[in-house]
């Protein structure tokens, strides 16, 4: 990834701008200085801003909580792996870190049912989504920091260094603000990479007439927040229905009987595709008919949306970056079961 010294230094400048940074402001870092997450996020930000940091050599969510407690940070940055492995660990005795202003959380979409775990076991309730990617050098959108935060939104993208539209991919055309219509995210601007080093077919493709095509399908409402749908190459096609992954395992998180959980497309003699849902189990007596039944009764699981294959495991495959790999998932259910 080609990377020049103006996209950093306008994405730590927006950074330092869209939390109000200071000099009194301290952060603990726990995510790789080899992510964008890490570096370009809080770190560098943070020290532009006269700040002080704490860096953890490794993710341990011991060493998170105590530090928290006794260095009293304002500032962190999490992924949703993170917080849940933080939330189990106070769920039995729960703590207050009322010291944080700014929880920043992304990598991965965050389910609503782990954010309400993490909040309820750590008292932390100035968290701020964000939303990037590598090749934007960090942040592109987040909940403003004088703003109530809203429910699964991705924020707003940074007006400071930031373009974009959503495009309905069906007639390539921009989706207008407080419509329904899922788009493709496009972006341009001066924290943007100038393109794939030495890879001038990958830039083709990505980038149309200075844009960045994100792959990443979303929303827009009427004030200009993002709502995350699913990447576009996550899609399932069931019974020739498209069914966003994102939706299911939002609405599945909610469940008492679920830890975690991923949803992919498998074969399906029918329908082609169904959706299969792959759960970690909140309690080991958790069976996969408790789990169909709850999603039986659930409104936004019904019809093409419903998983018709559950599978239980005991923990979700990671990338190095902590986000569930779904490849890894694909190729050990990729057998066709008779689902219903």
């Amino acid at each position: 990834m080609r990377q020049t010294h103006r996209n950093t230094s306008s994405q730590c400048e927006a950074v330092e701008q869209v939390y109000d940074l200071t000099s009194a402001d301290h952060a603990l870092v726990c995510t790789p200085l080899f992510h964008v997450g890490g570096l370009q996020l809080i770190l560098l930000p943070v020290l532009l801003a006269g700040g002080s940091v704490t860096l953890m050599r490794k993710w341990d969510k011991g060493e998170w909580i105590e530090r928290s407690l006794a260095m009293r940070p304002t500032v962190t940055a999490l992924v949703p792996t993170m917080m849940i492995d933080i939330a189990n660990a106070c769920a039995e005795k729960p703590i207050t870190l009322d010291s944080y202003r700014v929880c920043m959380v992304g990598g991965s979409a965050l389910p609503p049912g782990p954010l309400k775990r993490f909040n309820d076991s750590t008292g932390i309730t100035c968290i701020r989504t964000v939303y990037g990617q590598t090749e934007q050098n960090g942040l592109c959108s987040t909940e403003p920091a004088d703003e109530t935060p809203r429910y699964l939104t991705m924020g707003k993208p940074l007006a400071q260094i930031i373009e974009w539209q959503v495009v309905d991919l069906d007639i390539m055309e921009p989706v207008a603000h407080g419509s329904s219509t899922v788009g493709e995210l496009w972006v341009r601007g001066d924290a943007l990479t100038p393109g794939y080093w030495n890879n001038p077919r990958g830039s083709a493709e990505r980038f149309l007439d200075g844009w960045f095509r994100t792959g990443d399908m979303v929303t827009v409402d009427g004030d200009g927040y993002l709502y995350f749908a699913d990447r576009a190459d996550d899609m399932i096609i069931s019974g020739g229905e498209n069914v966003f992954p994102q939706v299911v395992e939002n609405a599945m998180s909610l469940s008492p009987l679920i830890s975690e959980v991923s949803v992919i497309g498998t074969p399906h003699e029918r329908y082609v595709h169904q959706v299969t849902a792959i759960v970690v189990p909140a309690k080991p007596e958790v069976t996969i008919e408790d789990i169909a039944a709850w999603c039986r009764e659930h409104p936004d699981l019904q019809g093409l949306q419903s998983p018709r294959r559950i599978e239980i495991v005991e923990q979700l495959p990671r990338t190095p970056n902590n986000k569930v790999d779904r490849m890894a998932l694909r190729k050990l259910f990729s057998s066709s079961l008779p689902g219903r």
